[in-house]
């Protein structure tokens, strides 16, 4: 019989609480932070503030310096070494293994304290009590089966053993040896799991190191299980289809597979068994098979998800006992197509099962003590994007992990700086970099679309549903109403979203707006988003572009400047808000105060275009022949009042947008004045002065 971390928990104790844990690492073992991996200082890559490593045997490259066995930590700056002492225990995150310094080398705390190794120790009193192998046993009386192994205990006192690592035989058995007491844990010959029998913060002994309940302890992984193959044979009257590909252990009862490509079979057809021959699987569906010609293609769309080893509470109660539970590896499991589904493990009163749940937010209706969250998948059409969440490291709670979770989403920790590629105009550009989802990190790679690289343009259609295009490189000319895409207008301006997804993808969003630059700016992130892009990517920058111009007019990193997503809280950000009684009060930016109050804004000159943003009264102050044509970044119902002065400049009707009384040319003297309204596509005069002495 073998004791080790990975026993299961059950019996009166009902295993540790979070707080019993933390009192049982601070009184046995000197608990360490997580390393990643053991390495001799070659292979640690750019290293991250924070990052652990125990030195390996000979130290080398940023390691050089330090003792095998230190435990490196990348702060400040700079490689730290720590020299380990007795007790020490660490998690390592490459092989999953918990890690103890027995004063010489770290070695594997998932070992074990095995029966076999207390052969020859005597236990009890002088010659009371030994050890024996099965065979010693058997001779002695027991060879007949009349005793039943079951009915021998062997039992220690937790205080007697306190002072022995598990993984680690005891020097001297007589001198942990006990009768059995209010502090005892007994382990009978039968039992597949270790109870207590007293009521100490140590009762559960085999999980010294793990947490109490919601704990995938290994296992659990959920991959892709889905495929397409081309049918070789037809039965219309058995309702089957055949294949060469072997799907007999990937499709189960009830799986959907679709048809497609096919004379007369397209369509959904519900699997009622699925049998591999040695040559082709046969998949009799329930439903009428229309054709008997051999043609087409069958799809389906399934994960599969690993044996997984749980710990569980029995029922939704913090005091509920805790039940350690293995799970089968599971195929044919389905899912949502264009939603969130939510995979976990359900306790499913003893019988647990792997399930599913769909919806963005229905992760919110598990309990996470007899349902544990193992991921989330999002699946489009027969692309699955998946991501393991949950507790798989056995030194943090589920509490912990979805505290992370849920406070903070996908973060964010180096790289993915977004910049317009120098040689392809409007092409992206983003720097390799990380991401991290609670304790889970994602090593994204460089992106560049002016080459291979596509991202996914998203906009609504004219049904107000997402739809994505793959892209090189950023449109100038329009934007999203919500209802399909529409043209800017004039010398407006288009925003656009870019989302980095923890896969490494990357999205783009249409902004909502036909901006002026200023509104442009301002603009904050749509409250709607693909459900895609909402749960499995992390904003990472702004981009505004003024109509059909060549390059970017701005780039607004998410990581140096703070793109506002929520309503605003200080007065700069209550811009176009009405206030006190309906129509009275607005809160005004400095420019639209200027425009509205106080503000004459000089021309540039020789420019034939000027801007009139914010503006209402300009003056020209051209030094040679110059014809005005248009006027930029005008807003509809703006009123513009234009001081000529001086002599040189003509005002053009028609040759653009704008429609001076009679139709004609201007060229005003100076001192004059000009009154245009703009409609939203051309400037109409309303008034003009002549004020020449």
């Amino acid at each position: 019989m073998r004791i080790t971390l990975k026993k299961a928990i059950s019996g009166g104790g009902g295993g540790l609480t979070q707080e019993e844990i933390e009192e049982l690492l601070d009184t046995i073992y000197d608990w360490q932070e997580n390393i990643i991996k053991i390495d001799d200082g070659t292979h640690v890559g750019v290293p991250v503030e924070g990052d652990r490593y125990i030195v390996d045997d000979p130290p080398a490259g940023v390691f050089i310096g330090a003792n095998a066995g230190d435990i490196a930590e990348y702060k400040d700056g700079a490689w730290n070494f720590y020299t380990p002492d007795a007790k020490w225990v660490t998690w390592d995150e490459e092989t999953d293994t918990f890690l103890f310094w027995n004063g010489g080398a770290w070695v594997d705390l998932e070992g074990q304290l095995d029966h076999n190794d207390l052969r020859n120790i005597q236990g009890g009193s002088a010659t009371e009590r030994y050890h024996l192998s099965e065979s010693s046993r058997n001779a002695l009386s027991f060879d007949d089966g009349s005793v039943d192994n079951a009915d021998l205990e062997h039992s220690h006192s937790y205080d007697e053993l306190e002072d022995v690592p598990v993984g680690f035989p005891p020097e001297d058995h007589a001198d942990r040896h006990g009768s059995g007491g209010a502090d005892e844990i007994s382990v009978s010959a039968s039992q597949t799991s270790i109870s207590s029998g007293g009521s100490s913060p140590y009762d559960t002994l085999q999980h010294l190191l793990n947490v109490s309940s919601g704990t995938v302890v290994d296992g659990a992984d959920i991959t892709d299980d889905g495929d397409n193959d081309t049918i070789t044979g037809v039965n219309q009257g058995s309702k089957t289809f055949s294949v060469a590909s072997d799907w007999s252990s990937q499709l189960v009862a009830g799986n959907t597979i679709t048809i497609t490509g096919s004379t007369g079979n397209d369509g959904d057809y519900t699997v009622v068994s699925a049998t591999w021959t040695g040559a082709v699987t046969n998949i009799v569906v329930s439903e009428v098979v229309p054709d008997g010609t051999v043609d087409g293609t069958i799809t389906f769309v399934t994960i599969q998800i690993s044996e997984g080893n749980i710990l569980f509470k029995t029922s939704d109660s913090d005091i509920a006992a805790i039940s350690f539970q293995k799970i089968t590896l599971t195929r044919g499991i389905e899912l949502t197509d264009e939603d969130v589904n939510w995979v976990y493990a359900d306790y499913n009163g003893g019988s647990p099962q792997y399930s599913v749940v769909n919806g963005t937010m229905a992760v919110g209706t598990l309990d996470h003590r007899t349902e544990i969250v193992i991921g989330k998948v999002y699946r489009d059409g027969t692309a699955l994007y998946i991501m393991k969440i949950g507790a798989f490291l056995t030194d943090h709670t589920m509490k912990h992990c979805l505290h992370d979770f849920y406070l903070y989403g996908i973060e964010r920790s180096l790289g993915l700086e977004v910049s317009e590629d120098a040689g392809t105009d409007r092409a992206l550009n983003i720097t390799s970099g990380r991401l991290w989802c609670s304790v889970n990190h994602f090593d994204i790679s460089s992106f560049d679309s002016s080459g291979v690289d596509t991202f996914k343009l998203w906009s609504h259609d004219e049904f107000g549903v997402f739809n994505a295009s793959d892209e090189n490189v950023i449109p100038n000319t329009q934007y999203d109403t919500g209802t399909g895409l529409a043209d800017l207008t004039g010398s407006r301006y288009g925003v656009y979203w870019v989302f980095v997804c923890y896969n490494g993808n990357v999205d783009v969003v249409y902004g909502r707006g036909n901006y002026t630059k200023g509104q442009a700016e301002a603009a904050t992130v749509p409250s709607d988003l693909p459900d895609r892009v909402a749960n499995f990517s992390l904003l990472a920058a702004k981009i505004v572009i003024k109509k059909n111009e060549t390059n970017f007019y701005e780039i607004l990193s998410a990581w140096t400047k703070t793109i506002a997503m929520t309503p605003a809280t200080d007065h700069n950000g209550l811009a176009a808000l009405d206030g006190g009684t309906t129509d009275e009060y607005y809160h005004l930016t400095e420019d639209e105060y200027n425009y509205n109050i106080r503000d004459v804004a000089t021309m540039s000159n020789g420019d034939t275009s000027p801007t009139v943003e914010n503006q209402k009264v300009l003056k020209t102050a051209n030094t040679g022949a110059t014809t005005i044509t248009t006027f930029d970044d005008g807003t509809a119902g703006q009123e513009i009042i234009i001081i000529f002065g001086d002599g040189n400049t003509t005002v053009d009707s028609g040759a653009d947008d704008i429609i001076l009384s009679g139709g004609a040319d201007w060229t005003p003297a100076q001192n004059d004045t000009l009154t245009l309204v703009y409609d939203g596509t051309n400037w109409y005069e309303t008034a003009r002065s002549d004020n020449t002495a």
